[in-house]
């Protein structure tokens, strides 16, 4: 650039520095760079580049050195946003791809990025701008378009464009099952009441103009007058044949009613496009385009094949293959009352209509970058549980079933994703409207019945037909439940907070399985031993200090959730539900996820721990028909200590918990033998329960969360079997579990195998 067109933009400087840059791009030709500004405030910098020479000689209507203009809406955004890219010369070639739409007597404008170049230019500066246009004629001087699939030029929006929702999936697969060409209808619904404006949903199903009730129930609603700014107009759709495929970019001009007439007469288009407005009002009646406010209007879907696949990245377009070669382009047409669909040729104001895709499943799977959750029954529909349905359904999830008895009130909506509209609505009810209101297709099975209340036949049955159980509900009693001894079923993940909301825990297994979550909340409480976050919750709720959070609301809604805001809810339930999509297809064994915030909301670290492999002993006669579920990490022990005191016999206690509702024994620890134990090869006497390091230790961490359920001695070298002494032994401590309505637990440990002896006082009682 010389220094004369230097010195004459000395005052602003990010003109100079942007100039600068251009004319370092090495494709640039320095001395062309001529920089001017219009009377309407519009700054133009036009200069030449050099395109990329070919190696063979082949036909191509791109010059070695092009003209380009770069143009700005104001001077002040010069080096500040990413200009409009046009050809500088006024016959360049209009039958490229990649152009965006402009009347034929305006500038070739260039689409370098389907989203726009303000992101390049945010990262790359003006020289990625210049990279980006070197790429684009490249491109077109090898012909190399369609080398990821053919990409269709967005549509430059206009100050006002009218905006709805296409389902181009639907389209493109009914043309490729009709590939000779045609014509079909769609009712679109128009709604005015949309941020003052409108908003037209053109997604609904194509008419079935053989079926002669959908005929009339469309007649009746495009002749109906406007309901609630909602009326009705035709959408026309229109394509070619597809056995003619064509990659002449005819939609780039297509901007007036003219250039749309003589355009698809170029396309092929015009006699399908034709026959279809004639036959609007045989089929649907004089007056089925009138827009209900003082217009007539349709909406035109013109398709054009193409001899390759539209680009996979595209969202919402069919998956098959044939059908994906349909390229769409619509228009809102509009015309005075007075002019009737024989005129629409003539008479008609083309606006362009920004057919959206709609907020359908495949849509946001395809923005979030995930498969949509499974099939899932849901149980809890309050603050974590509402949260759940929210991820599920962003992510595209469509089907699932809800419990909850509960209603939301207005005390809910500190944490719910319910809103104010729904209060006194079941929360099984707004779980299926928040769903609703997320996308279309929805399939949300609502029962707003207690969990716990549900017959198991019915229970079983619901768990036959899901993939997936989420239990949100935070409620002993519904963990206990599904702790039941299933025959199968699907995963199962259990998810709660605790301690003010600073620890966030999920719990994952299968239905089926014998690691269930009550043995895995017992060992979750065991790993005090070793994890400050539950030590610490463990400690706060001993100081029952969090009873005096309890909610008084009103007379006779009272609440035992701890005060706590929505975002420390979203910190454990975003995480939790990251933990269920990990698992949902890699799933191998139980597995528990620990997510830790402090006091302020900020994150402290998640962490997966998976618990110890259990074994299970009964039910049977040894165990007067208990299950009993231990630790693998406690056998383990067991043996460690046997072949430590051997040739002497040595035991001690276990620990756990014991549910007679599910008739289960848990083991998660043990103890070695106390200090005033008196052991020889042959005889035992243990001392008194308690009085080890490891268990004043372990009782302390726990906050006595986990009782002494039984003993355990070892046969050193001999089998597991309880002699008349063992059982003289145990019967010791009958009397005492008696008192406490418990069975009694002995568990002995042999040279080669385990055994777990159960005597239950209260019974033979």
């Amino acid at each position: 650039m010389s220094d004369d067109h230097m010195a004459e933009y000395e005052h602003s400087r990010n003109v100079l520095w942007e100039l600068s840059r251009i004319s370092r791009s090495g494709p640039v030709i320095e001395e062309s760079i001529n920089a001017s500004e219009s009377e309407d405030g519009r700054f133009v910098v036009a200069f030449e580049i050099k395109t990329d020479l070919l190696l063979e000689e082949q036909e191509t209507r791109i010059l070695d050195v092009e003209p380009v203009v770069f143009r700005y809406p104001r001077k002040e955004l010069v080096g500040r946003a990413a200009p409009i890219v046009s050809s500088g010369r006024p016959d360049f070639p209009r039958s490229l791809q990649h152009l965006i739409t402009s009347g034929a007597d305006e500038p070739a404008v260039f689409c370098l990025a389907r989203s726009g170049l303000q992101p390049i230019y945010e990262h790359a500066g003006i020289e990625g701008v210049i990279a980006r246009l070197v790429d684009w004629f490249r491109d077109a001087k090898t012909k190399s378009y369609h080398a990821d699939g053919w990409e269709p030029v967005p549509v430059v929006w206009p100050e006002h464009p009218i905006l709805g929702y296409l389902n181009p999936r639907i389209l493109q697969e009914h043309a490729a099952a009709n590939p000779s060409g045609g014509y079909a209808y769609i009712r679109a619904q128009i709604n005015r009441n949309y941020l003052n404006g409108v908003f037209i949903h053109a997604e609904l199903p194509i008419i079935d103009l053989q079926n002669g009730e959908a005929v009339k129930k469309a007649t009746e609603l495009f002749g109906m007058l406007e309901e609630d700014k909602t009326s009705h107009i035709p959408a026309v759709f229109c394509w070619a044949n597809a056995d003619e495929p064509d990659d002449f970019p005819y939609f780039n001009t297509w901007t007036s009613v003219e250039s749309i007439v003589q355009g698809t007469e170029k396309a092929k288009l015009a006699p399908h496009l034709t026959t279809a407005m004639n036959r609007l009002e045989i089929n649907f009646g004089v007056d089925c385009d009138r827009d209900m406010a003082g217009h007539r209007a349709v909406i035109l879907i013109l398709g054009i094949w193409r001899p390759v696949p539209i680009d996979p990245t595209i969202v919402g377009l069919s998956e098959d293959a044939n059908a994906r070669q349909l390229e769409l382009r619509t228009y809102y047409l509009q015309r005075d009352l007075a002019d009737y669909c024989n005129r629409w040729d003539t008479k008609s104001e083309v606006k362009p209509f920004i057919g959206m895709v709609p907020p359908i499943s495949e849509t946001l799977a395809a923005v979030s970058g995930e498969e949509p959750l499974p099939s899932f029954t849901l149980i809890g529909a309050g603050a974590l549980g509402s949260a759940f349905v929210d991820y599920a359904t962003r992510g595209g999830a469509t089907k699932f079933s809800v419990y909850d008895h509960d209603m939301l009130l207005a005390h809910n909506l500190a944490r719910h994703r319910g809103t104010e509209e729904l209060m006194r609505y079941g929360k099984a009810d707004v779980a299926a409207v928040i769903a609703n209101q997320r996308l279309q297709g929805t399939k949300v099975e609502h029962h707003s019945e207690n969990f716990l209340e549900v017959k198991f036949e019915k229970v079983t049955e619901e768990f036959n037909k899901t993939e997936l159980v989420i239990d949100t509900s935070a409620d002993a009693q519904v963990r206990r439940r599904l702790s039941i001894g299933w025959e199968s079923g699907p995963k199962i993940q259990r998810s709660e907070i605790f301690h003010e909301g600073r620890l966030g825990v999920s719990y994952l297994t299968e239905l089926g399985s014998d690691h269930n979550l009550t043995m895995m909340h017992m060992q979750l409480i065991a790993h005090a031993e070793h994890n400050p976050a539950v030590r610490d919750w463990l400690k706060y709720e001993a100081t029952q200090s969090f009873l005096d959070n309890e909610l008084i609301l009103g007379f006779g809604c009272s609440s035992m959730t701890t005060k706590m805001p929505a975002y420390k809810v979203d910190a454990h339930a975003s995480s939790s539900f990251a933990f269920c999509k990990k698992h949902t297809q890699e799933f191998s064994k139980p597995a528990i996820l620990l997510n830790s915030i402090d006091e302020n909301g900020l994150p402290c670290g998640a962490a997966e721990w998976h618990p110890s492999p259990i074994s299970t002993f009964g039910p049977s006669d040894e165990t007067a028909n208990w299950k009993v579920l231990v630790s693998q990490s406690v056998l383990e022990t067991l043996h460690d200590l046997r072949l430590n005191h051997a040739p002497d016999e040595t035991g001690g206690y276990l620990y756990g918990g014991i549910d007679e509702y599910l008739s289960q024994i848990f083991v998660v620890a043990a103890s070695s033998q106390p200090p005033d134990t008196i052991a020889s090869p042959t005889y035992l006497q243990l001392g008194r329960w308690g009085q080890t390091p490891w268990e004043k230790s372990f009782v302390r961490r726990t906050k006595g969360r986990l009782a002494v359920v039984g003993t355990w001695h070892s046969h050193p070298s001999s089998a597991p079997i309880a002699s008349n002494r063992d059982w003289k032994t145990v019967k010791g401590f009958v009397a005492e579990d008696l008192l406490r309505a418990l069975p009694t637990l002995m568990a002995i440990t042999g040279a080669h195998e385990d055994r777990m002896y159960v005597l239950d006082a209260t019974f033979e009682t």
